[in-house]
């Protein structure tokens, strides 16, 4: 099984610049917000091994009066090195 940050390098790669919860109900977003974790250290990782330029995972959404987070976006792409598979982790 691949790991996380090379799947996100995948997915980053076909162009997939966000994720957020499967649709607006409150299931949803609490098992978004369980995930983000996962998804945020995996990311913070590819951003200090220079795979990608950086990311935002500030948006919450507002209708619910919870303020769930609602998105994570790709704000800087694949760097260089992130664009060579060859250097991507297992």
């Amino acid at each position: 099984m691949a790991s996380k940050e090379r799947e996100l390098l995948e997915e980053i790669a076909n162009g997939t610049m966000s994720w957020g919860p499967s649709d607006t109900s409150i299931a949803a977003h609490e098992k978004f917000k369980a995930e983000l974790p996962e998804l945020t250290d995996a990311l913070d990782w590819l951003v200090s091994e220079d795979y990608i330029g950086g990311y935002d995972d500030s948006p919450t959404e507002s209708y619910t009066g919870k303020g769930y987070p609602d998105r994570v976006l790709i704000t800087g792409g694949l760097t260089f090195k992130g664009q060579d598979r060859s250097t991507w982790p297992d």
